[in-house]
């Protein structure tokens, strides 16, 4: 294969699809191996997708996935008839925004910026005090005013702490060297500015009170959004993630996931039975 601008070409072919992105994404090689730790999300059998239909009798998905054989999403085939698993089916996306899925008797709408913002959360809050960063390969300059300055050159332990090497380059700009893995390729400036105009305010001194708030712009800037393109593969990898926390029901802002609708609800709707 020849390789040119990230594109890889077979000699004499046609170029090759992108590969599929995890909506997780994870530290580079060089980084501590972490595959064991439990909020690492696993990604859903892709190997045998072709067969997936009769799964019916496959045993329960384990409370913690094996993440050491990580399978590849690049050859995973982008229909949702794909991805029937065990105990629930990805019948589409609506609006892109919301997966719809059938478990059981119900069916269930998520929304996916909330369902992947509040997985990112819980990913960063269990990894408190060990955060995963990503060196980016320019700094990035970032200039702000004096009373966000002032706070981010007080704070430089505390945004360490969150993922990002801040350094002071005078005159009122900053050069943020990390950001974390999760910001890496995405708004990471975005998420800085909210983050530097929040520690400016000083409406809140308590560090774990900021260090909560950094997580929650983290985890927000780095979700997928609605509306956002996303290929099939992604949305099971989110949507697996999603069902093997039963306690996730709502986004760090506080507002639900999901909304479920009984198969009787919605037989009722349509009149076919009465009560």
């Amino acid at each position: 294969y020849a390789e040119a601008a990230g594109v890889r070409e077979p000699a004499g072919g046609e170029p090759l699809p992108p590969p599929v992105r995890s909506v997780f994404p994870q530290a580079m090689p060089d980084e501590p191996d972490l595959q064991n730790t439990p909020d690492r999300p696993d990604t859903p059998d892709t190997q045998n997708t072709q067969n997936s239909r009769n799964m019916q009798n496959a045993p329960d998905i384990p409370d913690r996935p094996d993440t050491q054989n990580r399978p590849d999403l690049q050859n995973t085939p982008n229909t949702a008839e794909s991805f029937l698993l065990p105990d629930y089916r990805i019948v589409g996306e609506i609006f892109d925004t919301y997966i719809l899925v059938e478990s059981g008797a119900e069916m269930i709408l998520i929304d996916k910026h909330a369902a992947h913002e509040r997985l990112n959360y819980e990913r960063l809050m269990a990894r408190r005090g060990h955060p995963e960063s990503q060196m980016l390969l320019t700094p990035l300059p970032v200039t702000l005013d004096k009373q966000q300055y002032d706070a981010v050159t007080d704070h430089l332990d505390l945004l360490a702490q969150a993922g990002f090497e801040v350094e002071d380059f005078g005159m009122g700009t900053v050069l943020v060297r990390s950001v974390p893995v999760m910001l890496a390729g995405g708004d990471a400036e975005g998420a800085f500015l909210e983050i530097a105009g929040r520690l400016g305010s000083r409406l809140h001194n308590d560090m774990t009170d900021h260090m909560e708030w950094i997580y929650h712009t983290v985890s927000c800037k780095s979700a997928i959004k609605g509306g956002d393109k996303n290929l099939p593969a992604e949305l099971a990898e989110l949507v697996l993630s999603l069902m093997q926390r039963p306690d996730v029901r709502y986004c760090p802002h506080g507002r639900p996931i999901y909304v479920a609708l009984r198969q009787r609800e919605i037989e009722k709707y349509f009149g076919r039975i009465q009560s």
